[in-house]
């Protein structure tokens, strides 16, 4: 009597092996990822999300990518966040960027599950660190409501520059 693989395995162990090929196929290149929870109320425009980023690589080229991740209560088809980052030498830059997160129907934008919805922003593109050390990055919303409903993370990602082959040289 034979039996086939499924019926050997344990049905407890098909949540591991799920799970384990998730974070198999997920694996990002990224130098750096983090996300932070925005408060449950309100994202208070006088409290930024804070990332510390640390570079040791000051040859590779790389994207900072901003993450905005909305709820349905969100009540604005558009977000505009200020920006302050610093590098380790103290040098410091100041950006106002504009992410649309719904079409002029109300559709969302982003990749979304259930009422949750992750919209990319690339904030960054192509850049080089000059400088080994700790970079600093505030994001702050900059709309007209200092406590804004329906944002529920923030996050950044640091990671190499993905290069074109398909280009002629």
């Amino acid at each position: 009597m034979t039996k086939n693989l499924a019926t050997m395995i344990n049905p407890k162990s098909w949540g591991w092996l799920v799970m384990l090929l998730c974070m198999c196929a997920c694996q990002s290149d990224a130098v750096f990822e983090e996300y932070q929870d925005v408060s449950p109320t309100a994202w208070d425009m006088n409290n930024p999300a804070h990332f510390e980023v640390a570079i040791n690589d000051t040859t590779g080229h790389y994207d900072v990518i901003l993450h905005i991740r909305n709820t349905d209560s969100y009540p604005y088809q558009d977000l505009w966040l200020f920006t302050h980052s610093s590098a380790p030498d103290s040098t410091v830059a100041l950006d106002t960027l504009a992410c649309f997160l719904a079409d002029n129907q109300g559709k969302w934008l982003g990749e979304g599950l259930l009422s949750e919805y992750d919209m990319p922003l690339l904030y960054m593109s192509n850049i080089r660190f000059p400088k080994e050390g700790t970079y600093t990055f505030d994001i702050a919303h900059g709309m007209r409501d200092s406590l804004l409903q329906g944002i529920s993370r923030i996050g950044l990602t640091v990671e190499p520059t993905k290069v074109n082959t398909n280009v002629e040289k």
